[in-house]
């Protein structure tokens, strides 16, 4: 089951990023700045979130959590 939840993290990462790129190679359009920013949030998200789950340690989940909501700081 674990493994099913890090192929839809990594596949949310990948298709995140991806739209992120087309989105900013479009930035002309209204609106495309802030769908680029909320792609790469997203992937971001997804990534710590991924990483966090996999390590062992209780601290390295705290780290990884800490560092998924950067908004946070």
């Amino acid at each position: 089951m674990i493994l099913t939840v890090f192929i839809l993290l990594a596949a949310s990462v990948i298709i995140s990023l991806a739209l992120a790129f087309f989105a900013w190679r479009r930035r002309p359009t209204p609106g495309a700045l802030e769908f680029t920013l909320l792609m790469l949030a997203t992937a971001w998200w997804s990534l710590t979130l991924a990483l966090e789950l996999g390590v062992a340690t209780l601290q390295a989940k705290i780290v990884w959590a800490k560092n998924g909501i950067f908004w946070r700081r």
